[in-house]
């Protein structure tokens, strides 16, 4: 064969390999519970929010972001508070929330699951740390209730809903009742 055949074929060759690679790097496949955020050049908008399907993005300019819409738990581990009288109480906690303006949930707060967590143990401490040691127990659910409107003036100018807010066991600081199914496998 002569030289610059194969000098052709081999630089054909390589240009296909290419060619390969940025199709599939450009193609981005979204599910049905999610959207894709896209930040091209470090800018977004609404139109650059897509729903499921499968999505062209211009590789080395567009960053794109995959964000979870399916409602989602935070569980707090037990958080030693300190109530009105003095006396120190474990309380557990979880919270359930839904992201609702995926393009809001990025540009806003850096770790959506992580705000979250925070706010809720510090409303928690504030709620109880308001309460006498005798009535945290009975205003349980009440306190729950509190928590979940504090929580979800918060989270919807994240972009996100809070769905429910759950107090779990209330006792002694040091035990813990409420299980994560990952680490009881």
């Amino acid at each position: 064969m002569p030289q610059p055949l194969v000098f052709v074929l081999c630089f054909v060759a390589a240009l296909a390999v290419c060619v390969g690679w940025l199709a599939t790097a450009s193609i981005k496949n979204v599910p049905r519970w999610a959207r894709l955020v896209v930040f091209r050049r470090g800018q977004t908008s609404p139109k650059l929010v897509f729903g499921p399907g499968r999505r062209f993005v211009v590789p080395f300019v567009d960053q794109p972001v995959l964000v979870d819409m399916r409602e989602q738990t935070v569980r707090l581990p037990r958080q030693t508070v300190v109530t009105r009288n003095g006396s120190a109480v474990g309380v557990e906690l979880q919270v359930r929330y839904q992201i609702v303006d995926p393009l809001v949930s990025e540009t806003k707060v850096a770790d959506f699951r992580g705000a979250v967590a925070v706010w809720a143990a510090n409303q928690l401490r504030a709620s109880i740390g308001q309460t006498h040691s005798a009535d945290v127990q009975a205003r349980r659910t009440r306190i729950a209730e509190e928590l979940q409107v504090k929580l979800a003036e918060v989270v919807a100018g994240w972009g996100g809903r809070v769905v429910r807010v759950e107090i779990g066991e209330i006792g002694s600081p040091g035990r813990s009742s409420l299980v994560d199914p990952a680490v009881a496998r």
